[in-house]
């Protein structure tokens, strides 16, 4: 629908969210079973339409044909076609330059010591090019390196979408591209041979005694020519015995008496599937002639990966000026598929691409010049690496939500909910079984960390905001019948924040060193790749404010190390104080929170940091004898952490509480009184010790009043008469009674 235009600037003019844009840059997203295409764009169909519209009349189409040539180990030279569209307005084209993620550290030859010392870093350079030019050459590259090229036109009122991208590796150090083809040796005059021998045959004199042909010459003309078949092949060979090369090449014991010095071939049936090997005939003739490249030396694999591995090999050390380019042969290692796949007109270095993992392949070169094919190289043999060991890898290097919630004792059933890949049928059924421990999923997918900002860039709506931070604020059904529309957007910003922002700290502890400071000291993120630093909050609190959670404190102190004294405090001031990690793209959530009181004493302990206390206590139900109490999880916890809840409770005339345990965050509190107040308040208990204590509930238990039962008797008398009796009566049950 894009036409090859780039609609994004005039998108995001019109406030379209980027998860919002794929149809602005011509892509689509179908909606699928998979939850992370289930996001909301409806409401920008119309801006969004209306921007393509515009921008097919005004913005050029891409450029075409994109070739990229290897110059040297620091140069590329990139050639393209003009656009179709509007090639009028073109005022440059803008070539983007993106190095891929460098390849292992091993040698590539073993005077190459360099390469092991390339930085493992990706960056992407834009070159500016005129409109009139169609070609540049990119300089300043890293040796042995592979990048990625687009090209983009660009004209007055914007660009085009990128071309196709096309993968090229610079050179090796010192190597530099052949520049010119030296002019290959002339082939002996076997025409003049045969002439001499007596051929007048036209046909025979034109395909048959001439090498360079033999190779199409038809059966038909074979049995015309059979008469001076030892003549023809006799002149052909010159001579020379071209034995050897025929066995190499794989021609037939039958065929290759073509190939001696002295030739004596009678052409019969006997022979005829020696036709099919002449393009091995002539190249073995080219070869004993002296007119072929020898075998590439210098043959070599490097990098090898799980689909693709490469080839290197330098010139042949006899006609090597002569070669105009290489051809390849692979074949995988196996007793049922030996046959050889072919790649030609390649060059060193060279990607072999499309490979299987964990297999053995075998491959060799040969050289091309003006005349044919030269010698092959010597066979190498490799196997790619398993690519189960290479997933395993990747997943010790990234975030498993999976695992986040395992260790947060999700139940098993509900397991399939926790993947960034959930599907919208699992959900369907498995909610109504998994709402009790559906903070536990939010808070497994966020991770630890703060997508509020991705969020709002891909239009959450401010309601929903606090499940990107992995919090339920609301109900279970009000967050569900307002946030399902979102899901998709809320999930894309959780997997892309596992790459980008950094994990929460752990073990948060604090000690006060003297009246006016505090010594804090933490352990970082599990995964602290991207970690630039770290930002200290700390705030006074006092009686009303203690149980607030903000993302933000008073006070912030921005650290490189895992320790820090925070000073200039009151005395005996009450200080809740929390850490996050942080780098460029963001930062992640408090996993702890450390509540500590500024007096220096003589039996000063420390004091580790817990999570927050759960919130929003509230009664979800009651009777005369029993009420259930619902509250809302930490709002500061880490994600794997396994949380239990103890519920204290005591009527107003009790001195002391009861507590009661449990892992989810409802629990009915049975065997009370009737018409009686009761104080309530919950603890988050964790390895590390238990939460400041929540808000306290008031709840009432209901009265006990007498039952009034109404029954009514019908009565079949000859009278057809209705009589109706009322009884009042005294139950024990405190409930409504039975109907």
């Amino acid at each position: 629908m894009a036409d090859g235009r780039n609609h994004v600037p005039c998108c995001i003019q019109e406030r379209v969210p980027d998860i919002c844009q794929d149809v602005c840059r011509g892509e689509y997203t179908a909606i699928t079973n998979n939850i992370k295409t289930h996001f909301s764009c409806s409401a920008y169909t119309e801006q969004t339409l209306a921007c393509i519209v515009e921008g097919i009349e005004l913005l050029p189409s891409a450029p075409e044909f994109i070739e990229v040539e290897a110059l040297t180990e620091k140069s590329l030279k990139v050639s393209w076609g003009k656009p179709i569209a509007n090639l009028e307005t073109i005022t440059m084209y803008v070539v983007n330059v993106t190095s891929l993620r460098t390849f292992d550290d091993r040698l590539i030859d073993p005077d190459e010591d360099d390469i092991s010392k390339i930085q493992n870093t990706t960056e992407t350079k834009q070159y500016r090019v005129s409109g009139d030019a169609n070609q540049t050459v990119i300089n300043s590259l890293k040796p042995f390196t592979m990048y990625e090229i687009t090209v983009v036109a660009a004209n007055t009122h914007g660009t085009s979408l990128p071309s196709y991208a096309v993968r090229s590796l610079t050179l090796t150090p010192g190597t530099i591209k052949q520049k010119a083809v030296g002019e290959a040796p002339k082939l002996p005059d076997t025409k003049k041979c045969c002439i001499d021998k007596g051929i007048n045959q036209t046909s025979c004199l034109t395909q048959l005694c001439d090498p360079s042909v033999i190779d199409s010459a038809e059966i038909t003309t074979y049995m015309i020519c059979a008469p001076w078949a030892t003549t023809t092949f006799s002149c052909l060979a010159d001579g020379l015995d071209h034995t050897p090369c025929c066995k190499a090449r794989g021609l037939p014991d039958k065929c290759q008496q073509f190939c001696l010095g002295n030739v004596t071939v009678n052409i019969d049936f006997n022979v005829f599937k020696c036709f099919r090997y002449m393009n091995e005939y002539k190249n073995c003739l080219f070869q004993g002639y002296g007119v072929l490249p020898s075998a590439p030396i210098q043959v070599h694999i490097t990098n090898i990966g799980t689909e693709f591995a490469i080839l290197h090999w330098a010139l042949p050390k006899t006609l090597g000026d002569t070669v105009q380019h290489y051809n390849i042969h692979y074949r995988m290692l196996t007793t049922y598929d030996n046959e050889y796949g072919s790649v030609a007109k390649a060059h060193s270095p060279f990607i072999l691409e499309g490979l299987q993992h964990d297999m053995d392949y075998e491959f060799y070169v040969e050289a091309v010049n003006t005349h044919g094919v030269g010698e092959p190289s010597a066979r190498i043999t490799f196997r790619t690496q398993s690519k189960v060991i290479e997933d395993k890898i990747e997943e010790s290097m990234v975030y498993n939500v999976t695992e986040c919630c395992v260790d947060a004792d999700l139940s098993d059933h509900c397991l399939p909910l926790c993947s960034y890949d959930a599907n919208m049928t699992d959900i369907k059924q498995l909610a109504g079984v998994c709402g009790s421990e559906f903070h536990k999923i939010i808070r497994c997918g966020a991770g630890g960390r703060n997508h509020g900002t991705c969020c709002s860039r891909r239009g959450v709506p401010p309601v929903c905001l606090s499940l990107c931070t992995g919090v339920i604020v609301d109900s279970l059904l009000v967050t569900a019948t307002t946030c399902i529309p979102y899901i998709g957007n809320i999930v894309l910003c959780y997997e892309e924040g596992t790459g980008l922002l950094p994990g929460p700290v752990n073990d948060l502890q604090a000690e006060v060193v003297d009246d006016r400071s505090v010594y804090l000291e933490w352990e970082p993120p599990s995964d602290q790749r991207n970690v630039t630093g770290y930002e200290v909050h700390y705030q006074k609190v006092d009686n009303t404010s203690v149980h607030e959670t903000p993302l933000k404190l008073d006070n912030q102190i921005v650290t490189n190390d895992t320790k820090v004294i925070v000073t200039n405090l009151e005395t005996d001031g009450i200080y809740n104080m929390f850490v996050v990690s942080r780098n460029e793209y963001g930062s992640s959530l408090p996993s702890s929170i450390v509540m500590i009181s500024v007096r220096k004493t003589e039996n000063q302990t420390i004091i580790s940091g817990v999570t927050s206390p759960p919130h929003s206590l509230a009664v979800a139900s009651h009777s005369a004898t029993w009420v259930t109490i619902t509250w809302k999880p930490p709002e500061f916890s880490h994600p794997s952490e396994q949380i239990t809840y103890s519920i204290y409770h005591k009527s107003a005339a009790d001195e002391s509480y009861q507590i009661s345990n449990t892992t989810v965050t409802t629990r009915m509190i049975d065997n009370l009184n009737p018409n009686t107040q009761y104080i309530v308040y919950v603890k988050a208990i964790s390895k590390k010790g238990a939460s400041l204590p929540s808000e306290t509930l008031i709840a009432w238990t209901d009265p006990a009043y007498p039952a009034f039962v109404e029954v009514s008797l019908l009565s079949l008398l000859p009278s057809t008469l209705c009589r109706k009796y009322q009884l009042d009566a005294d139950f024990p049950a405190t409930n409504s009674p039975p109907d």
